[in-house]
């Protein structure tokens, strides 16, 4: 039997060279499709929006490349981003818009969009920052909002938002912020929010619609949450002691809510607050005398009911630039240390029973 020979290595190296270099030219042509592909795009897009004065430059005769457009930024040639704030647009997402292949960030805010949640956004693959906030959307948010399943930040605020925010919001894991404050949801949301572990911002307020409800136990396991907006939202019942767990918090705001109990003396603990609201409530009882919050830039107590002194140790809060305590029932005489304090700007102590002698520089 005649023994197989193999070709030389040589002749199967020659014979692959024609064929890189025929593939890397495909290659070549295709990536150098993409910048015309996505120009298109975005004249079908403004053409879909009626052409929008704002949005002028986006012509054929511009005859630079589309990334230098203001609105647009690019990486390798492709549209990653589109920041199209505040440019007069009041036309709803058309069905193509997501053959911008490669968007990871749309910022729509500011315009006069209507209709419900652009779901056509879902083909958006790679999309991790969306902002529709400061429009006139309407409906409820989508129970499949999880198949936006990359997105990092999500905000939908101030628009006409109705009915219970679904659950299917807090599968979207990886989400770093989330603003559903100011619409009209007439529901409540999900308490599995607060397992969103990856949470660095948190704002629900104004929704002064949600039903009735205390603050879970669980919020304090949000250990990266730096920023926690919860006013006008019908919460109750006191405020957990154990909100010292959220060590990176550096603004709260439960303001408006008809809150009771004392204002836990954990809150002057958190080593990162600049800014606490816990104004228009029930709370009781005297501010905590101890506070080591030191970065506290910010406090508004006022309209509680709220007895006791004014804190000595207000008056070595250095960084502190507002401080309203009025309409309580606090007593006393103002501490002398706090119309020393150099960044202090705005003092609000009325309508309580202070002594009559204050510090003079107030």
């Amino acid at each position: 039997m005649p023994r197989l020979t193999s070709s030389p290595p040589h002749i199967h190296f020659f014979f692959h060279i024609p064929c890189l270099v025929f593939l890397c030219s495909l290659s070549h042509v295709a990536e150098s499709q993409i910048p015309d592909q996505e120009q298109q795009v975005l004249f079908k897009l403004r053409q879909s929006w009626q052409d929008p004065s704002s949005l002028d430059h986006w012509v054929t005769s511009n005859s630079s490349s589309h990334c230098t457009w203001p609105e647009i930024t690019c990486q390798d040639g492709s549209i990653t981003e589109l920041n199209l704030v505040n440019l007069n647009i009041n036309y709803s997402i058309p069905p193509f818009f997501c053959d911008l292949k490669n968007l990871t960030k749309l910022d729509l805010s500011y315009n006069n969009i209507h209709g419900e949640f652009p779901t056509v956004l879902y083909h958006c693959s790679e999309l991790v920052y969306l902002d529709l906030s400061q429009n006139y959307f309407e409906g409820p948010i989508p129970s499949d909002i999880d198949c936006m399943a990359n997105l990092q930040v999500l905000i939908l605020a101030a628009n006409s938002f109705s009915f219970d925010i679904p659950a299917s919001v807090a599968r979207l894991w990886r989400l770093r912020i989330l603003h559903l404050y100011q619409s009209e949801y007439n529901g409540t949301y999900p308490e599995e929010i607060f397992g969103l572990s990856n949470l660095e911002e948190l704002s629900l307020g104004y929704n002064d619609k949600f039903a009735p409800s205390q603050l879970p136990q669980n919020f304090t396991a949000l250990k990266k949450l730096r920023f926690f907006s919860m006013p006008q939202t019908n919460l109750f019942g006191r405020i957990p002691e154990k909100v010292s767990d959220m060590e990176a918090l550096e603004h709260l705001d439960l303001g408006i809510n008809p809150l009771t109990g004392e204002i836990p003396g954990s809150i002057f603990a958190l080593r990162n607050l600049s800014r606490l609201y816990v104004y228009e409530t029930n709370v009781s009882g005297s501010i905590p005398l101890a506070v080591s919050a030191a970065n506290l830039s910010w406090i508004d107590l006022s309209a509680n009911n709220l007895t006791g002194n004014i804190p000595e140790v207000f008056g070595k809060l250095k960084n502190l630039y507002s401080l309203n305590l009025q309409s309580n029932h606090l007593s006393g005489r103002i501490p002398e240390d706090i119309a020393r304090l150099p960044a202090l700007s705005d003092v609000r102590l009325s309508n309580n029973n202070l002594s009559a002698r204050s510090p003079r520089t107030l």
